[in-house]
């Protein structure tokens, strides 16, 4: 008789290891593929665009000299010449922005993109040679409280710095896409 109790009781311990082991299966199963389902098509639209956008950003944009042609003459934006961040596309495409709606909806139709867009600058102030006017902190149209969905890509950037020993000095580039649709 304690021969069948000690052998029922390692069957019920077995089937009460096996329990916990299948749950936990379950359970690790469940928060993988939780953490693997598909985005909201509207966020994978967003990060899709703001690829292209930073992309375009960290081009020398076309035709070259684009900031002497003005805005309707520009096929597309970008801030940089031969790998630097050049200062004045990126003011005179703030410049441009910021006069007219119109302007910044015509700059979205450029960036090949229908949600707004926002671009920051970090990285402290530039020693720029005497003349040459400071970059724009930020440039485009914010986003407000209300904003439904925003995708930030953020790139990393060098500008000439006369001001230091060094030559070249590394900045952020953030890259803000929005909207106040639903997703």
């Amino acid at each position: 008789m304690i021969k069948d109790q000690k052998r029922g009781q390692v069957w019920t311990m077995d089937l009460a290891i096996a329990l916990v082991l299948f749950v936990g299966v379950i359970f690790l199963f469940y928060n993988y593929s939780i953490s693997f389902a598909r985005e909201d098509p509207l966020v994978e639209d967003m990060i899709k665009e703001g690829g292209y956008v930073s992309n375009s950003l960290l081009s020398t944009g076309y035709p070259q000299d684009w900031p002497a042609l003005g805005l309707n003459d520009t096929i597309s934006f970008g801030f940089f010449d031969d790998g630097m961040l050049n200062i004045t596309k990126v003011n005179t495409l703030r410049d441009w922005v910021e006069i007219s709606q119109s302007n910044y909806s015509l700059s979205k139709v450029k960036f090949h993109t229908k949600y707004n867009y926002y671009i920051e600058f970090y990285g402290g102030s530039l020693g720029l040679p005497e003349g040459e006017e400071p970059l724009a902190e930020h440039l485009g149209r914010a986003y407000t409280p209300d904003t439904r969905q925003i995708v930030k890509i953020q790139r990393l950037v060098a500008v000439n710095d006369t001001s230091s020993g060094f030559k070249i000095r590394p900045i952020k580039l953030n890259l803000y896409l929005w909207t106040d649709e639903r997703a």
